[in-house]
């Protein structure tokens, strides 16, 4: 079996709206990347969520897998900038395979 190497996914479902900033904080932090993906609806504390056809407005996930540090400092600073409305902020241990790109 190869060898796999521990990192971080940090995982954020935010409003379209904000997701210049989710990235400009990753890159701040410093994320190698990320992949952002629309979400079509999803059920929440705040009702059915549902997004147009066309794409605009709705939410969109956020994946970011990193080193430990830069996924602590992510969280902190979206603390910092927006407290408690984040949005749906998940973080995860996982293994890759290639841990250079992260």
């Amino acid at each position: 079996m190869p060898t796999l190497h521990s990192r971080k996914k940090v995982e954020l479902i935010v409003e379209r709206a904000r997701l210049e900033e989710i990235l400009e904080v990753a890159q701040e932090a410093g994320a190698k990347g990320y992949t952002v993906l629309p979400t079509l609806s999803g059920l929440g504390n705040r009702g059915e969520r549902a997004a147009a056809l066309t794409g605009v407005g709705g939410n969109v996930l956020v994946v970011i897998i990193t080193r430990d540090a830069v996924a602590h400092r992510i969280v902190e600073l979206l603390e910092e900038l927006w407290g408690d409305a984040i949005g749906v902020l998940f973080v995860s241990d996982v293994e890759v395979l290639r841990p250079d790109k992260f």
